[in-house]
């Protein structure tokens, strides 16, 4: 009977050390099961690495979504007040009790602004919005 570590051909010696394979004895040469488990092994540790990249181009991929979609939401609202300002026009008074309108806060917002006439210069007339600010000048 050969003991651990000791010689039992010229070429040929048992481990003189535990091996890692579930209490079996390595042998010199692998074995084609404990080369399996290897190719298993590393078949598995590859297989765990593109789940975990899957994983994190998913989550990209979810907040580039997430941002298309609040994109789409913002271009919605301006299609929908863009379609308004249409409606909105046809319904547009410039004068209203005596007074001009803000043409500018009724076809965004649908609110009635009162064109104030503000100094300009000589042969032109000015009118601001009290609410945005926007001017029409006029020649005289």
């Amino acid at each position: 009977m050969a003991m651990e570590g000791t010689r039992l051909r010229r070429d040929v010696t048992l481990p003189s050390q535990p091996t890692k394979w579930r209490g079996e004895q390595r042998r010199v040469g692998r074995k084609p099961q404990a080369r399996m488990l290897t190719i298993a092994r590393l078949s598995q540790l590859a297989a765990h690495k593109l789940a975990d990249e899957a994983r994190v181009r998913a989550d990209y991929y979810k907040e580039q979504l997430r941002q298309l979609q609040a994109r789409q939401a913002e271009i919605q609202t301006t299609l929908d007040a863009a379609n308004l300002s249409r409606k909105r026009f046809a319904k547009f008074q410039a004068e209203v009790n005596g007074h001009f309108q803000c043409p500018r806060c009724w076809i965004n917002e649908a609110t009635r602004s009162r064109l104030d006439p503000v100094p300009g210069t000589s042969g032109e007339e000015i009118f601001r919005c009290v609410e945005c600010h926007f001017e029409i000048s006029t020649s005289a």
